[in-house]
């Protein structure tokens, strides 16, 4: 994508674009923290809004999935000059993990101080499920006919509440 495109897309003039922006790389650069910021801020209140643990990680999920499929079209766009800002993304993207690992972590300690939930370590915890997340959010924004968001979070939430190991005879 080209600066000519931005500003064609844009509806305003190349002149414009370069008042507000040095280069492309800047403009990409606004785009993406705006994006991870908006995310994380939208994560923040669903959670807030719930009272007990699992419901906590379950406005996570849906918001963190419902909201994946507004980066797929945002990484399709860059894909051709992917190289060029790859690096870039990598880095925002690993900060985003990391305030959204420090999210699920609060989550999941004040469900152990509840005794709603049983976990040993809620860091490696939080860090293996934000992680899960990361890998399967892309994917599962390009089948989203296979299974419905809310189908999605509810499998999810109960494996990570519940576990998926056999009951006890």
């Amino acid at each position: 994508m080209t600066t000519d495109d931005i500003a064609k897309e844009a509806r305003v003039s190349k002149a414009t674009i370069y008042k507000h922006f040095k280069n492309k790389t800047e403009i990409f650069d606004r785009v993406i923290h705006e994006e991870a910021d908006s995310l994380l801020s939208s994560i923040r209140e669903a959670v807030n809004a719930e009272e007990k643990a699992a419901e906590k990680l379950r406005a996570h999920l849906l918001i963190r999935l419902g909201r994946a499929s507004e980066f797929v079209n945002f990484y399709r766009v860059t894909q051709e000059s992917c190289g060029d800002y790859l690096p870039h993304l990598a880095q925002v993207r690993a900060d985003f993990l990391r305030e959204e690992q420090k999210a699920v972590a609060g989550i999941l300690y004040r469900g152990v101080q509840s005794g709603e939930l049983q976990i040993e370590d809620t860091d490696k915890a939080a860090y293996v499920m934000v992680l899960a997340l990361a890998s399967f959010e892309y994917q599962w924004s390009l089948d989203e006919g296979r299974f419905t968001l809310p189908v999605l979070a509810d499998t999810m939430l109960n494996m990570i509440v519940n576990g998926i190991g056999r009951k006890p005879q």
